[in-house]
């Protein structure tokens, strides 16, 4: 570790300490700053090294403080509506951990090391631990929010600038077809929190967020992730029905906004060029996409079969349990890599194949349902007496995990932590809020009638958990 990093390493020390000195829920904006390259303007090698000492230990630094820092609150885990769900995820990141080990896979600091991706579910304990205030928990979203919404601004800055741009920032930028620019920020599905944190405060008239919504859509967009705007679009009506009669009124408003959407982009690109444009964005975003989803065949997944055919042998070999998370440096890492092309045991475009790698089918099964299972209490979540903030968000959490679940056979957002980290601080402060408004009962029917606008709240961003 050379002087250079352990300068930044004490700097970032130095500024992170300042910052949770004024307020718990910077922890976040410390966490969004890291995770997004300090928005892209610090290349993450200058303060990590690659493969012994990466951004996730960092991470797991912050993790680790913030639980110790709340020691005292680990009872209230035993009262939390995730309880179960997280358990069982948490009993598969210590199974992938050591059962490498105990068949002389790997050593156990081998074992440790490749787990940092899924090890980001241990956010959602840092979240619910740390976080004490209803206001803190507003001022965290908020910053998730405000990093979906610049990651919108650098995509839509690059489809008018993306040389100049990628000269400044230290993201990845690729002309994906004609006019458009494709970005890759760190940890993108913040644009997913922004879009669907801004439809369901509509939905539930929270605040006029019609402006973030539109900005959400056009982040997604820009992705230019087809699957995940494709079930995106599937989600929103399922998550209405789902929720209740509360918002059955919202998917007709729902299904017109996207189709007005749509067609604002095929008005954009008629107007930018012509009928074989058309097609091509066609083919990009519908063709391409359905088959992303359906057979992991379309868009950039064609051909990956044989990149992954030397996994599918090392699946077959153990089906049932997995292998753990092998490292590519481990005693059996070293060995598998001979038969493979590519450093990673894992395959983050196939993701079926990645957990079934990692935990087998019946590890895969379990996990799925665990997400379903999540989803379902989140919807459950946003139909109880509790404020309409909280039901957005909650909404929000179960939209994404659906979204996750229709996703994984593409992308694996699952197992890696491009997509557990911002959605399990979300699914942590979703937790504590939950539990702080029915600790101290602020909408019970006794309460409603003595105080005035006693769903808003604003009127107790002051509440601390004693």
């Amino acid at each position: 570790m050379n002087i250079s990093i352990i300068t930044a390493l004490i700097s970032i020390l130095l500024v992170g300490g300042i910052l949770l000195s004024l307020n718990r829920s910077n922890i976040f904006l410390v966490v969004i700053l890291m995770c997004s390259s300090f928005l892209g303007f610090v290349d993450p090698l200058s303060f990590t090294a690659r493969g012994l000492f990466d951004i996730h230990l960092l991470f797991l630094m912050l993790i680790m403080f913030s639980i110790l820092m709340s020691v005292s609150k680990i009872k209230d885990l035993n009262n939390t509506k995730l309880k179960i769900p997280i358990l069982i995820l948490l009993s598969l990141l210590c199974y992938g951990i050591i059962i490498p080990v105990l068949r002389d896979h790997s050593t156990l600091f081998y074992s440790f090391k490749s787990s940092k991706e899924f090890m980001m579910i241990l956010w959602y304990f840092s979240a619910f631990l740390y976080i004490r205030k209803i206001k803190d928990i507003d001022i965290a979203w908020k910053y998730l929010i405000a990093t979906g919404i610049y990651y919108t601004i650098v995509e839509s800055v690059a489809q008018i600038a993306a040389p100049a741009l990628s000269s400044i920032l230290t993201y990845s930028f690729r002309k994906e077809f004609f006019v458009f620019w494709k970005v890759y920020p760190p940890f993108w599905p913040f644009i997913l929190l922004l879009l669907f944190t801004s439809l369901y405060q509509v939905i539930f008239k929270i605040k006029n967020s019609y402006i973030l919504l539109y900005v959400g859509v056009i982040g997604l967009f820009l992705t230019f992730f087809r699957s995940y705007f494709l079930a995106s679009i599937a989600v929103i009506p399922l998550i209405l029905i789902l929720q209740g009669k509360d918002s059955y009124k919202y998917l007709s408003k729902a299904i017109i906004s996207g189709v007005i959407t749509i067609l604002g982009i095929l008005i954009l690109t008629l107007t930018l060029g012509d009928d074989k444009v058309l097609s091509e964005l066609t083919e990009k975003f519908i063709t391409s996409g359905i088959s992303e989803i359906s057979d992991q065949s379309g868009g950039a997944l064609a051909g990956r079969d044989a990149y992954a055919k030397g996994r599918y042998i090392l699946r077959d070999n153990m089906p049932l349990t997995g292998y753990g998370f092998i490292d590519k440096d481990s005693k059996f890492g070293l060995e598998a890599r001979k038969s493979l092309i590519g450093d990673l045991i894992g395959f983050i475009d196939k993701g079926t194949l990645d957990v079934t790698i990692k935990f087998g089918y019946i590890g895969g099964v379990i996990l799925y349902l665990t997400f379903v299972y999540i989803a379902i209490i989140l919807v459950r979540m946003s139909k109880e007496d509790v404020s309409d903030s909280l039901k957005a968000r909650a909404l929000t959490c179960a939209s994404i995990t659906i979204i996750f679940l229709i996703v994984q056979p593409v992308h694996a957002p699952l197992t890696n932590s491009f997509a557990l980290l911002p959605y399990m601080i979300a699914l942590g402060l979703t937790e504590r809020q939950y539990f702080i408004e029915k600790k101290i009962n602020i909408y019970k029917k006794p309460i409603k009638q003595k105080c005035n606008n006693i769903a808003d709240t604003k009127s107790f961003k002051s509440v601390t958990l004693k």
